[in-house]
């Protein structure tokens, strides 16, 4: 029994390890200013205090290229499009005495799109003035939202959020990368040969969407993967209380296509598998 709880404790920690390692990306701070928005200490300030900021903008967009995002809260949404140009839509509220500096939060940088929400959002001006507005209806979730029409093929997506809702469809880059703190990801028709997904306790699901190689990362987090054309993962779940169940299309042991592996590291998140 002791050597028992000797295991159990030694794996939770390992688990918990691999978990935070996984989201060093993100920083301290953000974990920090994240934990400030939920601050219900904050005085409300007048929905008539507050304007609309609509940012719209887009660039030439190649095969070659690549789309970093940095974003603490608000809701993200990634779909195709058939241009050859990358759109990319902004809308939140702010107060009207806020200044924000506009250059660096959309640019381009050689091959490289960057998004960057964080720098212009995280201080302490923004936790007083910008999120705290006399309307139930007006949220963290819905009070920014980005939205970003994109070329289906592109080198690399790499996104880096606190508390953030993204969908992704359609898109087919090289990469993905996800980090991620309570978030949940939703992807759908997707294609890529690497995705790589970490979160604290932000759930990922997979309709539809494909990718030979797979590495997830969570603490708590859960993972559904949906798709009409099942396929033999070769699957490897590393977990303490949480489990592994679904079709047998899925998890069966035999004829399995050592091409496509799957990997899962978790404490207490769940991995489910179905056949639509």
């Amino acid at each position: 029994m002791n050597k028992l709880i000797k295991y159990t404790t030694l794996a939770t920690f390992v688990c918990f390890a691999i978990a935070v390692i996984s989201i060093k990306s993100i920083s301290t701070e953000s974990f920090n200013k994240a934990s400030l928005y939920f601050n219900k200490n904050f005085k409300n300030i007048d929905a008539g205090e507050m304007i609309d900021l609509v940012i719209d903008k887009d660039f030439d967009f190649t095969s070659e290229d690549k789309l970093k995002i940095n974003m603490t809260f608000g809701h993200l949404n990634l779909i195709p499009t058939q241009s050859n140009r990358i759109k990319t839509s902004l809308k939140s509220k702010i107060a009207k005495n806020r200044k924000i500096s506009l250059d660096n939060l959309i640019f381009k940088k050689g091959n490289q799109l960057v998004v960057d929400l964080q720098k212009a959002f995280d201080d302490d001006d923004s936790l007083i003035h910008f999120l705290k507005i006399a309307d139930d209806s007006i949220s963290i979730s819905n009070s920014l939202t980005l939205e970003i029409e994109i070329p289906e093929k592109f080198s690399s997506l790499d996104i880096n959020s606190v508390s953030v809702d993204i969908q992704i469809r359609g898109i087919q880059p090289q990469n993905i990368k996800i980090n991620t703190v309570s978030g949940d990801t939703i992807f759908e028709n997707v294609k890529t040969p690497q995705l790589s997904l970490n979160s604290v306790s932000g759930d990922f699901e997979l309709l539809n969407s494909t990718s030979n190689d797979i590495n997830i990362s969570t603490v708590s987090g859960d993972l559904e993967f949906h798709s009409s054309l099942p396929e033999k993962y070769k699957i490897s779940f590393r977990g303490v209380s949480g489990d592994l169940s679904g079709q047998k299309d899925f998890i069966s042991d035999s004829g399995l296509d050592p091409a496509k592996k799957i990997k899962i590291n978790t404490v207490s998140g769940n991995a489910r598998f179905y056949a639509n």
